[in-house]
């Protein structure tokens, strides 16, 4: 008898753990099926109902029109979404918008929609780091992250409604949630580990030096404290490992050290100028 309670107690345990283990299985492959059947052309529509919503305060979001300043951005952006690893290249419409703000900041929207501060254009000082940034925000966009965070709240008839009937409370209220309060935008460090492993491999397989991302955290933790900053760090949160992981990858490549050449200085300097 003694040694039946002690086989019984197993059995449940095994059996608990099983159910626990099926449980959380099935979250993450419900997630993954509404993520694949999520329409690619619906995500697009949302991204630009978002977009629309933000761009409505021109007090905060103000937009800088040049068209030398998007054909950079969008020669950094081609060269990131041409990549094999990239396999949403041919379905998103990609669309950059420059804030007229001293800001220092980038951040993407559904539907690859990519929002960057004329303020982060203006501290940065070389393409290899421009690069890395719009990998990353690429790489998020590709993932499909925001909206997999949408999905884990709404459903995607929601979505679907949401944004097609934009004047409702509801779409109004989703918005807010995201033009306002960044609610979906925000990644946590393990989004930004997991985009950092992405943006240094594709700028290395890109023969851009791989220095770029590690050198804006650098950048970005001398100011930790500083208002110009805290638009990117409340929508990417910093860590001193994200550095030390960095310097793993760099070191395990054998990356060979940032210069004036290898970083293409000389050319974001004269785009630099540029810039109002």
């Amino acid at each position: 008898m003694k040694y039946f309670r002690t086989i019984f107690v197993f059995v449940i345990g095994i059996f608990t753990a099983l159910s626990v283990l099926m449980l959380n299985s099935c979250e993450e492959n419900t997630l993954d099926h509404n993520i694949r059947d999520y329409e690619i052309s619906d995500e697009i529509i949302l991204g630009k109902f978002l977009l629309r919503e933000l761009l409505k305060d021109q007090e905060n979001w103000p937009v800088l029109k040049n068209d030398r300043i998007q054909e950079t951005l969008h020669l950094s952006y081609e060269a990131t979404w041409s990549h094999p690893r990239i396999n949403y290249s041919q379905d998103f419409l990609y669309n950059f918008i420059v804030i007229n703000k001293d800001e220092v900041f980038i951040f993407s929207l559904p539907g690859a929609n990519f929002v960057i501060s004329l303020g982060l254009l203006k501290t940065i000082e070389d393409e290899s780091t421009l690069f890395a940034l719009i990998s990353s925000e690429v790489c998020k966009s590709n993932e499909r992250i925001v909206t997999k965070k949408m999905l884990k709240e709404y459903t995607i008839y929601d979505l679907i409604t949401l944004s097609i009937d934009t004047s409702s409370y509801e779409s109004k209220k989703l918005a807010e949630r995201v033009v306002k309060n960044f609610d979906f935008l925000k990644s946590n460090l393990e989004d930004e580990y997991y985009l950092d492993s992405l943006s240094f491999y594709l700028s290395y397989s890109n023969e851009h030096n791989a220095y770029g991302m590690k050198n804006f955290l650098e950048i970005t933790k001398k100011n930790l404290n500083s208002d110009k900053y805290k638009k990117q760090l409340a929508l990417h949160p910093f860590s001193d490992k994200r550095i030390e992981r960095l310097n793993a990858f760099m070191e395990k490549e054998k990356v060979l050290p940032p210069t004036k050449l290898n970083t293409y200085y000389e050319f974001y300097q004269t785009f630099k100028k540029l810039l109002p």
